[in-house]
C-alpha cells in the first residue's frame, strides 16, 4: 500500500518516507509491538480480499483517563466509501466493551478536510487547535483535535 501511493500517503503521514523497504516496514512493526506490549498502543490492518488497504490505530492510550487517540491511513483507491468510519466505529466499541476505555480523540493535520470529515462523521465535537503539533517532512504544521469525551 504504502509504494503504491507513496506521494498520497506523505502529504498526511510523516512515516512515509522512512518507510522505503520491507526492514524498515519489519522496524515499524517492532516499535509497534512494543507500544502494544506496554500498553501504549493497538494496531489493525484493514483488510480487502486479503490485501491490506489501510491502517487504524489505538495510539497514546492512557488508561486512568479512559482515554485513546485514533489514527488511520486508507489507500486511496478505497476512500470515500466510510470504510474509516465504520472501521473506527468498531473499534470505539471494542475498546468500550473490552477496556472501559470510552474517551477518544482524533488529531488532524489543519488542511486535512478528508479526516475532518470522518471525526465529524463520528460524532466528535472539535476541541481546539494545537499549534506545532508536528513536524511533518520539515516543516511545524498544527493540528485539530476532536473528541466524543463521554465521562
Amino acid at each position: 500500500m504504502v509504494e503504491n501511493h507513496r506521494s498520497d500517503l506523505r502529504q498526511w503521514l510523516s512515516w512515509v518516507d522512512d518507510v522505503t523497504c520491507v526492514e524498515d516496514i519489519a522496524k515499524r512493526y517492532i516499535h509497534c509491538s512494543t507500544s502494544k506490549s506496554e500498553g501504549k498502543s493497538l494496531r489493525f490492518f484493514i483488510l480487502h480480499q486479503e490485501v491490506i488497504i489501510g491502517m487504524l490505530a489505538a495510539k497514546r492510550i492512557d488508561w486512568e483517563l479512559n482515554l485513546a487517540e485514533l489514527s488511520y491511513s486508507l489507500d486511496p483507491n478505497f476512500r470515500g466509501r466510510g470504510i474509516i468510519t465504520q472501521a473506527c466505529k468498531k473499534i470505539i466499541s471494542y475498546f468500550e466493551s473490552s477496556f472501559g476505555i470510552v474517551n477518544f480523540e482524533i488529531r488532524t493535520a489543519i488542511g486535512n478536510q478528508a479526516s475532518e470529515r470522518i471525526a465529524e462523521n463520528l460524532g466528535f465535537d472539535f476541541i481546539k487547535i494545537q499549534e506545532r503539533a508536528e513536524k511533518l517532512h520539515g516543516d511545524w504544521v498544527d493540528h485539530k483535535i476532536y473528541a466524543n469525551k463521554r465521562q
